[in-house]
């Protein structure tokens, strides 16, 4: 299997419409064993797309469908930002075959999830998942120039091999 997970920013407003054209146009494609379109909860123009395929070769194949050709200069007009997250070898997910390797064992089953607590019982803290608002600014220099530091890191792509170095060297 082949996966792809990208990151798709719209200009304002163009959210529902981009959502409406990826429903028309993506549905009924060989191969393509799960697309999936979610709103980004913090964005209002952004969306996430998670495609799961049962090869690249099909993947590639539909970007020649018609409706697909006909999608992609509408869907160009809407979109700001377009970034390629992660190229993905799905393993498992809800849903899907089974996957195989080339000796033709299936992979294992992930482990269970952890049970949820009773609605009476206190969440305990490591469960707990809180995502924190920026920081407003704080009055003194010495803090500004933390939370600038902050703020660029979090923008930086750890990725690159000199980005690290680079976030290094500016201090």
């Amino acid at each position: 299997m082949w996966g792809l997970i990208a990151k798709v920013t719209l200009f304002p407003g163009k959210r529902d419409e981009m959502i409406a054209l990826l429903r028309e146009s993506a549905g009924n494609m060989p191969g393509c064993l799960s697309y999936v379109v979610a709103k980004d909860a913090a964005d209002e123009n952004t969306i996430w797309v998670t495609e799961v395929w049962d090869g690249v070769a099909s993947h590639d194949a539909s970007l020649a469908l018609p409706a697909v050709k006909n999608a992609i200069p509408r869907g160009k007009a809407l979109v700001s930002n377009f970034e390629r997250i992660a190229v993905t070898s799905p393993v498992w997910a809800a849903g899907l075959p089974a996957v195989t390797d080339m000796m033709g064992r299936v992979a294992p089953e992930p482990p269970a999830a952890p049970q949820r607590p009773a609605p009476s019982q206190p969440v305990p803290k490591a469960a707990a998942r809180v995502v924190a608002p920026p920081s407003p600014p704080v009055a003194e220099p010495e803090a500004y120039e933390i939370q600038a530091e902050t703020e660029e890191l979090r923008r930086t792509d750890f990725r690159a091999p000199s980005a690290l170095q680079k976030a290094r060297d500016k201090k």
